[in-house]
């Protein structure tokens, strides 16, 4: 016998259960490899490959959590489509259930008959006869087929409770998808916040100039304290290392100040963080190669992706064209 209900419900309920944990475990292993690679970075790690590894990090496990979500999301469907399906097939298997108890009734009542008859034969003819003998293989058909019926029923009966076992036990899968969902999405929308806020970070600090600066400033207070040790060596040394120091502070006032401007360009330029550091690196570079600041390459950069000009080649053309 078919067990369409047998398969239509286990075999599902399986394959969901273990989409579900692998995606989860590799959630978990993303998590833990972007923090290792966080860690091997150390404390003096470069800000910029801080941030890289960091958006990585964050861009992997972003990918997966999505692929989360949208699993649950589909199994949630699958399920509201199912009742209609498990009625159907437990309705079927119902109505071939009734048949084959009325079928077994009917033999039974056969099966008894006959028995009956056999008797007679044995007592008239004897047992030996070939009247009783002959009759006597009409009665194990029929109880063959009686057997036979018996078991169709169990298993009828068998796939019934089955059904209805998985049935109640989606429906409580059901009423729980919801909450799973919202909880998925909710981890889901942490990682693309916590993405933004890296981002923001990252070019509130001089974006990948960041290093640069920091080693301006770093020189220029080692600088500056080495001047005020020498103070008496006269004043004229003051000033040339209070010249120097504040050279080093606009260098990395002006590194902020790009990737200020560059934020224009980020808000209409939809690209990712990969396009966007290289167009960032094409702006630094373009700078000196021409009359123009990196800053205001970016403001041109930043009317070019609202005109909707968003490829990288065709915005260094109208910035050299511009310029």
């Amino acid at each position: 016998m078919d067990k369409v209900g047998v398969i239509l419900t286990a075999e599902g309920v399986g394959s969901f259960t273990s989409a579900l944990k692998q995606g989860e475990n590799a959630l978990r292993q993303l998590q833990a490899e972007a923090k290792r690679n966080i860690a091997s970075l150390g404390s003096g790690g470069k800000a910029y490959d801080v941030y890289k590894a960091k958006m990585s990090g964050l861009s992997s496990q972003m990918k997966q959590s999505a692929s989360n979500v949208n699993l649950l999301k589909s199994r949630y469907d699958d399920l509201k489509n199912q009742p209609c399906n498990y009625q159907k097939e437990i309705d079927k298997l119902s109505n071939s259930l009734r048949q084959k108890q009325s079928t077994l009734k009917t033999t039974g009542t056969l099966l008894q008959s006959q028995k009956e008859h056999l008797k007679h034969l044995q007592d008239t003819y004897g047992k030996t006869s070939a009247a009783a003998l002959k009759y006597k293989d009409v009665v194990a058909n029929t109880s063959k087929s009686y057997k036979a019926t018996q078991q169709e029923i169990k298993g009828l009966e068998t796939q019934i409770k089955s059904l209805n076992g998985t049935f109640s036990s989606q429906q409580r899968e059901l009423q729980s998808l919801p909450t799973k969902i919202a909880n998925a999405e909710t981890g889901y929308f942490k990682l693309r916040d916590a993405m933004q806020q890296t981002h923001t970070a990252f070019r509130n600090n001089g974006g990948r100039l960041a290093d640069v600066a920091q080693r301006f400033n770093d020189v220029g207070g080692r600088v500056q304290a080495f001047g005020q040790k020498m103070s008496n060596f006269g004043d004229g040394f003051s000033k040339i290392t209070g010249g120097l120091t504040t050279g080093m502070f606009l260098a990395g006032k002006a590194a902020i100040d790009f990737e200020s401007a560059f934020a224009g360009v980020v808000k209409t330029v939809n690209g990712t963080p990969q396009q966007l550091d290289a167009i960032r690196q094409s702006f630094l570079d373009l700078s000196t190669q021409i009359p123009v600041s990196a800053n205001e390459l970016s403001r041109i950069g930043e009317v070019a992706g609202q005109l909707g000009i968003k490829n990288r080649k065709t915005l260094l053309t109208l910035q050299k064209n511009n310029s």
